[in-house]
């Protein structure tokens, strides 16, 4: 704002509108039918996938400091 008391300095051609209230309805609800999907949706198959690649992510990387370990520990020398 340019100005606290003026704000811009002009009057501007904004009209306030009245916007409902739609967390009060006046009719009852009617019977719910579901959304007709049969699988689950994409959030749940992306996070499948992220559990999925995390646990071949941790399974290499276990692999990966075993042989690590295992080559490190060889005698020295020949």
């Amino acid at each position: 704002m340019e100005n606290k008391e003026h704000g811009l300095g002009t009057e501007t051609n904004f009209d306030f509108k009245y916007i409902p209230n739609y967390d009060v309805t006046a009719t009852a609800l009617g019977e719910y039918n579901g959304s007709g999907l049969k699988q689950p949706g994409i959030e749940r198959r992306n996070f499948r996938t992220l559990i999925l690649a995390s646990a071949v992510f941790a399974a290499v990387s276990y692999c990966g400091m075993k042989t690590t370990w295992y080559f490190s520990s060889w005698p020295k020398g020949g």
